[in-house]
């Protein structure tokens, strides 16, 4: 399987790319800067220069490529700034989405979170609602970011618009993870929800 990772040079990409290449997949990664990427290079990976941010960009990379697969692992979390890492869950979502859409990939693999829900006593579902009122003005705009998204990503708003444009093909997998800040036994997020999420969003 051909994958595209996006945030492949990251904490949590430099460390599944390895994994799919043991596994016998063909990894590309974007990066923005290539030489951050050149270990992963070293061990199979193709690496394609361009800036998540770039809309064309992003859809010329992800045509060349031509992927089964797009992976979104993208963060901006060295500086931190919840706007930063606002704006890339916000604007390189659509960028990838619309890539997706306009190249005929029908499977995207969304790196979420499980800390935006609101606080309550019992373990998270995935019909639980995020926390959208709370008062931290950081938190809003991070749970404002992650609803934008999600739903960026998810097909069935993004392909009603472009089925208009004849981009969609009869299929597409989205597929959203929301981990917690620990894996395992009490893995949990803020205010107590525990959450486990991998259903696909069809």
């Amino acid at each position: 399987m051909r994958i595209l990772i996006a945030g492949g040079t990251g904490v949590l990409g430099r460390r599944i790319v390895p994994l799919l290449l043991g596994a016998g997949h063909g990894v590309t990664v974007l990066a923005r800067t290539p030489a951050r990427a050149a270990p992963l290079a070293a061990r199979g990976a193709r690496v394609l220069h361009g800036d998540a941010l770039d809309r064309a960009a992003v859809i010329a990379a992800v045509a060349q490529d031509a992927p089964d697969v797009i992976m979104h692992q993208l963060t901006d979390l060295a500086a931190g700034s919840s706007a930063a890492n606002a704006r890339l869950r916000i604007d390189a979502t659509r960028n990838l989405a619309d890539g997706a859409l306009a190249a005929g990939v029908e499977r995207i693999i969304v790196q979420s979170i499980a800390w935006c829900y609101a606080p309550d006593d019992r373990a998270a579902t995935e019909d639980d609602p995020l926390d959208t009122i709370s008062a931290d003005p950081g938190r809003r705009t991070t749970v404002d970011a992650v609803i934008s998204m999600e739903d960026s990503a998810r097909p069935p708003r993004r392909c009603r618009a472009a089925a208009q444009r004849h981009l969609v093909r009869p299929r597409h997998l989205v597929l959203t993870r929301r981990p917690g800040r620990r894996r395992g036994a009490g893995g949990d997020a803020a205010g107590g929800r525990r959450r486990h999420q991998l259903r696909p969003r069809r």
